[in-house]
Parts: structure tokens; sequence; C-alpha cells
């Protein structure tokens, strides 16, 4: 499917020749991508977690694509680690119903704690230079607020408590896999 789509493109002059490989590879993620939240966004629907689920999305993208933190080696190791992220996510919504918010409140602090001190983590597929490891900080650093004081906003609308923190928690979680795995 995604050959004929890049055959579509050249043909039409849209891309060049040339160029078809990166083009495959490019939409073959953006496939497995939109899968992938498809599939979570099911399962929250599913469980009746839709809002919790697509916070949980939003806040993991921001928080994730600067922190870093585990990566699984292939495609199909990857969806099963969004499998079991995905259903401790929504098993942790529903714990989440039954905890105080100042216990929240302090999990968020200790979660900001560890994803700041374990920040920003690189793999062996993406070293980062120096000056990227700082940027990356500093972005990581500017999400955690901007999601905190969305957390603090919302003291009336648990789901997106609930979503952020579960964000953080599995983030904190990746970055202490990750960093075990630097060790190894």
């Amino acid at each position: 499917m995604v050959e004929r789509v890049v055959k579509i493109l050249i043909k039409n002059n849209i891309i060049h020749q040339q160029d078809s490989e990166l083009y495959q590879y490019g939409l073959t993620l953006l496939i497995k991508k939109i899968f992938h939240i498809v599939t979570i966004l099911l399962l929250g629907t599913i469980c009746k977690k839709f809002i919790c689920t697509a916070v949980f999305l939003v806040a993991y993208a921001g928080i994730r694509k600067y922190a870093g933190g585990y990566h699984a080696k292939s495609s199909k190791g990857c969806y099963a680690c969004t499998g079991i992220v995905t259903s401790f996510s929504i098993l942790l919504f529903y714990i989440l119903e039954y905890v105080e918010l100042f216990v929240i409140y302090i999990i968020l602090a200790i979660c900001a704690g560890a994803i700041s001190t374990f920040s920003p983590q690189e793999t062996s597929n993406r070293p980062l230079s120096r000056e990227e490891l700082t940027i990356y900080k500093k972005k990581t650093i500017k999400t955690l607020i901007i999601e905190g004081i969305i957390c603090l906003l919302s003291l009336f609308f648990k789901e997106i408590i609930n979503g952020i923190i579960c964000a953080w928690v599995i983030e904190t979680i990746m970055l202490l896999i990750g960093k075990g795995r630097q060790k190894t």
C-alpha cells in the first residue's frame, strides 16, 4: 500500500524518484503511529476512560518527545510495549479515582523530580550533542511546568489530572528502565 502511494506521488511529480525510500519509510512510520493512537483511544473508549486516555496521549507525547526513555528495538516490541503501557494506564485511571487529591499532587511532584533528574535520555540510535541535551532538558522542564499548571487549574476535572499523572508515572518508569539499560 505504501509503495503504491509513493508511486502515485512520483507519477504526479509530487516527489522525486530518488526520494522514494525516504517517503516509504516516513509513510510507514506515520501509519504505525496512527495505528498506535487509534488502538489506545479505542481501548480507552471500550474501558469508558476516553477523556483520561486522550489527555494521557497528549501529555505523554509532550513529555516523552524531549525526555526520552526506554525504546523497544523492533516494531513488534514497540507495539507490545504500547499495549502494556495502555493497559497499565487504564488500570491506573481506575485506581486514581480512589486516591485523594493531595496524594496525587505528591506523586506528581515525585515524578516531576525524577523526570527532571533523568532526562533527557538519549538512545544508541540517537545520541545527543551537549547543546541538544541542554535544549531538551529545558523543553522537558517547560513541558512539566505547563502540564503541572494544567493539573493545578483542573481541580474539578479529575480526568485531566489523572491523564497527566498517568503520563508522568509512565514516563518516570520509562526513564528508569532506560537508565537501567544504559548501565548494562
